[in-house]
């Protein structure tokens, strides 16, 4: 029996426990005011303007938490043990 597009299938969660705490710790790791802008720009969908609104400070220091935190999750997703 072939799967069609139209079939649900039944999600692989095995490897998703692990991809979430990665991806926490990377998170934990950077300086909290780059993964709380990161977060409200990638997930929340907040402008640059309303995170420096949020947080206190300039557009410059926004993009710049925004620009080292993408950086520095990139470099530790990246380095991921395959295993």
């Amino acid at each position: 029996m072939q799967d069609t597009p139209h079939e649900p299938h039944a999600a692989d969660a095995s490897g998703a426990v692990g991809e979430r705490e990665h991806v926490q710790a990377i998170l934990r790791s950077l300086p909290p005011e780059n993964a709380v802008a990161l977060l409200l720009h990638a997930l929340e969908g907040y402008s640059y303007k309303e995170i420096a609104e949020i947080q206190g400070c300039s557009l410059t220091a926004v993009r710049s938490r925004i620009a080292r935190a993408r950086s520095t999750f990139q470099e530790g997703y990246a380095t991921k043990d395959p295993a």
